[in-house]
């Protein structure tokens, strides 16, 4: 689930992958929306970036988080761990 490009119903996705996920689901925010797309945009391309960016926004990210941080396969991405406060992750040697 990261990058996340449906953020308003990742709580709602989330619930229904995880009997199928045996081990982790990572969540975490499409970082550089408008690098990632070419210049030569539509408008419904340039809606959905916009969709995408409003639909992550810090109010937004912790509302996400409120709703999940019990569930013990959910793993965040460093983009929303420094939203929410928590240190980035370890990556191992």
């Amino acid at each position: 689930m990261e990058p996340m490009l449906d953020a308003p119903n990742a709580a709602k996705l989330f619930h229904r992958l995880a009997p199928y996920v045996t081990d982790e689901i990572w969540l975490g925010k499409m970082n550089h929306v408008r690098n990632c797309i070419g210049k030569n945009r539509t408008p419904e391309v340039e809606a959905a970036i916009q969709r995408i960016e409003d639909n992550q926004t810090d109010e937004k990210i912790w509302a996400i988080y409120r709703a999940l941080k019990h569930q013990s396969k959910v793993r965040w991405k460093d983009s929303i761990r420094k939203v929410i406060g928590l240190e980035p992750t370890e990556v191992a040697a």
